[in-house]
C-alpha cells in the first residue's frame, strides 16, 4: 500500500526511451506505442487499440453507451 505522497517504484524501463513504469503491463503497453502494434481488438466493430484500458473505454463510452 502506497501512503499519501509516497510513489510507486519504476522499475519496468523501457529499452527504447528509457522511460520507466511501475508494472510490467503499463510497459507492454507502452512499447506497443513504438512498434505500432494495436493487439487489444473490439469484438464489436474494427477498432484496435495498444492498451487493453483503451479497448476497456471505448466499449464504455461506445457500444455501452447506447443500452
Amino acid at each position: 500500500m502506497l501512503h499519501r505522497n509516497a510513489r510507486a517504484r519504476r522499475d519496468h524501463v523501457c529499452d527504447v526511451c528509457g522511460k520507466a513504469y511501475s508494472t510490467k503491463k503499463i510497459l507492454e503497453g507502452h512499447l506497443h506505442s513504438h512498434s505500432g502494434a494495436r493487439p487489444y481488438r473490439c469484438t464489436t466493430c474494427p477498432a484496435a487499440f495498444g492498451y487493453q484500458a483503451a479497448l476497456y473505454n471505448h466499449n464504455k463510452l461506445v457500444h455501452l453507451k447506447n443500452k
